[in-house]
């Protein structure tokens, strides 16, 4: 079983926090990566079992990666250390 989450933060120190978490649970951390290039990259070399996606990513569009994690099926959450307006996309 693939138990790699990829990690797509800009944040550091809220990075640092998600892989510390995720690696006392046992699973393998790909990342973080702090731009949207660099997940969609890992998402095609990696094809993780999960993801964690910062919401508010250095004004690139994270919705664009769920969209691609949707097509493979493959689960994700959305995080943020600031996020004051948050909406939930339809069906996400």
């Amino acid at each position: 079983m693939n138990r790699s989450i990829l990690v797509v933060e800009d944040d550091p120190v809220i990075a640092q926090l998600l892989v510390e978490m995720l690696e006392q649970a046992h699973y393998v951390v790909d990342g973080p990566h702090a731009t949207l290039s660099d997940g969609v990259e890992a998402v095609a070399r990696n094809m993780p079992a999960g993801a964690v996606l910062d919401i508010r990513l250095k004004r690139e569009d994270v919705g664009l990666l769920a969209d691609d994690l949707e097509l493979y099926d493959i689960p994700y959450l959305f995080c943020s250390g600031d996020c004051q307006d948050f909406r939930v996309r339809p069906g996400g």
